[in-house]
């Protein structure tokens, strides 16, 4: 989960943050409604780190996901752009946006089927572990 409050994202950071496709939509977005839309696609990036670190134990930049916003259902896919084990290159996740006037909301939840593809790799690291401790 992430709020953020509408207008606090920079537009000069958006070359830091966002990937070309997301910048492309943005700008095809009337003026009015782009302070908003940065901020959830930023939100968005926010909460999908959230949910992969608590999985992965990696860090990683905001490349690393595509958001995709569906503002008229409120929600959002988020694509991996990079390799983050276990999730591969073009593995998909969902999430929902809420927002009043003066906040973004997102959250996201993963699906128990995606977790458990994790659970070989935690079983890896813990007998590593074990290793270097005999």
């Amino acid at each position: 989960i992430d709020i953020e409050c509408v207008g606090s994202v920079d537009i000069d950071l958006a070359e830091e943050i966002w990937v070309a496709t997301e910048l492309t939509w943005l700008v095809q977005l009337p003026p009015q409604q782009r302070s908003g839309a940065l901020t959830t696609i930023f939100s968005a990036k926010e909460t999908t780190f959230k949910c992969l670190y608590g999985l992965t134990r990696l860090m990683f930049g905001f490349d690393a996901v595509r958001i995709d916003l569906d503002l008229a259902s409120g929600t959002f896919r988020a694509l991996v752009q990079h390799p983050l084990p276990p999730f591969p290159v073009g593995h998909l996740l969902q999430g929902r946006i809420g927002s009043d006037a003066d906040h973004v909301v997102t959250i996201m939840t993963i699906p128990e089927s995606s977790a458990m593809a994790e659970r070989p790799h935690r079983d890896l690291v813990r007998e590593q572990l074990e290793e270097r401790h005999d």
